[in-house]
């Protein structure tokens, strides 16, 4: 998963920083930053926040619904705190590939895991990511 994270905080940090470079340097250095270290961070916190709802509602749909929504609500919710500190121009067109992108992800990986769980329970009883 690091592996994941580090690649998301790199194309992320530097699509927003692409996306304010008309504002000047200093202004697309600060929004790469903050939604590079936003992307590298999230990506374990959604990813987290995703699977111990799930387990939570002891799997099955609602988990599935409740681990996405709310990890959406953090993709969603945390860069806009981010880019409005630093008073990003262009706020929207940096977040939504990152929105984008991590709601697929966040779908994947909930599907994949539920497989898992479903082929080999034992391995997940006591799991904690």
């Amino acid at each position: 998963m690091l592996g994941i994270a580090v690649l998301a905080g790199l194309v992320y940090g530097s699509w927003a920083a692409l996306c304010n470079i008309e504002y000047g340097s200093w202004i697309a250095l600060k929004a790469g930053l903050g939604q590079g270290g936003y992307a590298l961070f999230s990506t374990w916190i959604v990813t987290w926040v995703a699977v111990n709802l799930y387990l939570w509602c002891k799997k099955g749909w609602l988990g599935f619904l409740l681990g996405f929504v709310c990890s959406f609500l953090v993709m969603l919710s945390i860069p806009i705190a981010i880019h409005s500190l630093l008073n990003t121009p262009n706020m929207w067109s940096a977040i939504m590939p990152g929105l984008i992108w991590g709601s697929g992800y966040i779908l994947v990986y909930l599907w994949r895991f539920s497989a898992k769980l479903q082929t080999s329970p034992v391995a997940f009883t006591n799991h904690r990511t």
